[in-house]
C-alpha cells in the first residue's frame, strides 16, 4: 500500500468499506431476485429493510470476531468466525421471518 494512503486506512474506514460492500450485496440480491426490474413497492421495502439488514450483518460479524482481524491475513483459521457469523444471521433472520408468518 502506498505510504501516502496508510494514515487514512483505519478501523473506521475498513468498517465503512465492509458496510458498503454489504449494502451493495443487498442491492444486487434485490436486482437478481427481480431480474433487474424491481417494482416500485419492493424498492420501498428494500430501503426500509436495508438499515436493519446492515445492523444484523455487522453485529453478527462483530460478535463472531470476524471484524477483529485484518482482511489481508484471512486464512483457513478464520473460517470458523465466518461460519459463526453466517449461522447467527441465519438464525436471526430466519427467526424474524418465522414470527411474521
Amino acid at each position: 500500500m502506498p505510504g501516502g494512503l496508510r494514515p487514512f486506512i483505519d478501523r473506521r474506514t475498513t468498517h465503512a468499506f465492509d458496510l458498503a460492500v454489504m449494502g451493495l450485496a443487498f442491492g444486487l440480491a434485490y436486482l437478481l431476485r427481480f431480474e433487474f426490474d424491481v417494482p416500485l413497492d419492493h424498492r420501498h421495502h428494500a430501503v426500509l429493510q436495508l438499515p436493519l439488514v446492515l445492523a444484523v450483518q455487522f453485529a453478527a460479524l462483530y460478535l463472531s470476531g470476524a471484524l477483529a482481524f485484518v482482511w489481508k491475513y484471512v486464512g483457513m483459521t478464520e473460517v470458523s468466525a465466518f461460519i459463526r457469523a453466517g449461522a447467527s444471521r441465519t438464525w436471526t433472520c430466519g427467526g424474524s421471518w418465522m414470527t411474521t408468518r
